[in-house]
Formats: C-alpha cells, sequence, structure tokens
C-alpha cells in the first residue's frame, strides 16, 4: 500500500515505505499461491505458499471502504500480529526459468513443450 501516493504532502513525506526485494516471478511461470509470496517480508507458510488470496475490502481504521487487497494477513499486518522478516534472494537461471538447484517447472505454453 505504501505504493500509492497520498495527496497530503504531511502524511506522504511520514509515511513508512515497504521496499520488496529479489527478482519479480515469471509472469509466464507465476508461482503458486500468492503471487508475491517470493518476495513478501509477511509471507507466512501455512497460506501464502498454497493458498491464492482473494481481492476483499478490509476494515482497517484510517484505510477507505474502497480500497481492496489481495493478503491472508492485511489485519495482521496492520495490528502488528504478523512481523516482517527479511526475505532471501533466490537465483534463477532466466534461460530456463528454473530456480538453479531446484526442480524444473512445467511449460508455461505450448509453444515451450
Amino acid at each position: 500500500m505504501s505504493a500509492v501516493p497520498v495527496p497530503d504532502p504531511t502524511v506522504e513525506d511520514r509515511r513508512e515505505r515497504i521496499l520488496l526485494q529479489g527478482d519479480l516471478p515469471s509472469p509466464a511461470n507465476p508461482p503458486s499461491g500468492c503471487r508475491f509470496h517470493t518476495r513478501c517480508p509477511w509471507r507466512q507458510e501455512t497460506r501464502c505458499d498454497d493458498e491464492r488470496p482473494e481481492l476483499r475490502t478490509v476494515q482497517i481504521a484510517g484505510v477507505p471502504e474502497s480500497h481492496r487487497v489481495a493478503c491472508h494477513w492485511a489485519e495482521d499486518i496492520q495490528a502488528g500480529t504478523i512481523q516482517p522478516h527479511s526475505v532471501e534472494t533466490l537465483l534463477t537461471d532466466p534461460s530456463a526459468d528454473v530456480p538453479i538447484g531446484g526442480e524444473p517447472e512445467a511449460p508455461a505454453s505450448i509453444a515451450e513443450l
């Protein structure tokens, strides 16, 4: 949510910036579960790796009712019950889109078969 600009310059200058680390996942072969779990500092193995979050509105003070998120943990992050952790970058072989030392993924299209 820190990427969305706030029209009040005082608020904009004081808010915390969330900088994601690591490479973007391949759009041709996205990860299972949440599309951001490979880069998210709040990732939880219990749901993020396997279950894709629904786009929904949140009931958080100061967030407009029209704002929607696709995160299992938005309320817990805001409440501080989930703390961010460091994110390790996974090196990939860009020619094969396979994690180094990992298993090959299924083909992203018929052309790749």
